[in-house]
């Protein structure tokens, strides 16, 4: 299933120092390649820095291994949203248009 899932660095008083380019590259470099993106971007938004990647998830199990290093090495806020393709949306519009006549025969 595809997911948009924003997840902003927030501030604490121990990630309050200086940016450590390297550091932050290297994970970055480590979350790209685990999600294989289809979309990732990188802004500010309200003060934080943040990313925005929009990425398939096939197994739920997989959230903590995607989202741990998140947590504990950039401090991270992760949001994650389930996302659908226009075709997943026309496929499941037409399984609910089903499901529903059948209710109602």
């Amino acid at each position: 299933m595809t997911h948009l899932s924003p997840c902003e660095r927030t501030p604490r008083p121990e990630s309050s120092g200086g940016c450590h380019a390297d550091v932050a590259q290297g994970c970055l470099g480590q979350l790209v390649e685990r999600l294989q993106p289809e979309a990732f971007y990188a802004f500010g938004d309200d003060g934080q820095r943040t990313i925005l990647a929009v990425f398939d998830l096939a197994d739920p199990s997989q959230i903590p291994a995607l989202t741990e290093p998140l947590y504990q090495q950039g401090k991270a806020k992760v949001t994650m949203t389930p996302c659908m393709t226009l075709e997943d949306l026309q496929k499941g519009v037409e399984e609910a248009a089903r499901q529903m006549a059948e209710m109602q025969a």
